[in-house]
């Protein structure tokens, strides 16, 4: 298996970019011929993740947007899965020492299999709350 990951990260005044991107080749060395050569199950093999976010004092809110491509669900790679595009929006609002946040994840509310073909959640939204030292 031989993979490559990149990321990248800017700060730039009040904006705050990040772009992530995954490839995974990975080759099944399988005895049996159907499967030999081709990719294995159970994860996807191209991934990319962007965000932006803003900064207002001490108020972020953000964008992000996660694809992933080339999943299969068998070893002869006939059954592949679809590919996903999740969009997220985040708030946070930053008070040291305190942090209260709020995710809508899976913004619009599409649905997904996993590896078992399981449904994979729809939309959710999350609430934070943290406090550092």
């Amino acid at each position: 298996m031989v993979g490559l990951e990149t990321q990248a990260y800017w700060h730039i005044g009040q904006v705050e970019l990040n772009w992530n991107f995954e490839v995974i080749d990975s080759k099944n060395e399988s005895n049996f011929k159907s499967n030999n050569g081709k990719k294995l199950p159970s994860f996807f093999h191209t991934s990319q993740y962007a965000s932006i976010a803003y900064w207002f004092n001490k108020l972020s809110l953000g964008v992000a947007n996660l694809r992933r491509y080339n999943m299969y669900y068998d070893t002869a790679n006939l059954a592949k899965a679809p590919n996903q595009n999740i969009w997220s929006l985040t708030a946070n609002y930053h008070h040291y020492p305190w942090k209260l946040g709020m995710h809508i994840n899976n913004l619009f509310k599409k649905q997904y299999t996993g590896f078992q073909t399981e449904p994979l959640p729809g939309r959710s939204i999350i609430f934070t709350f943290s406090i550092t030292n």
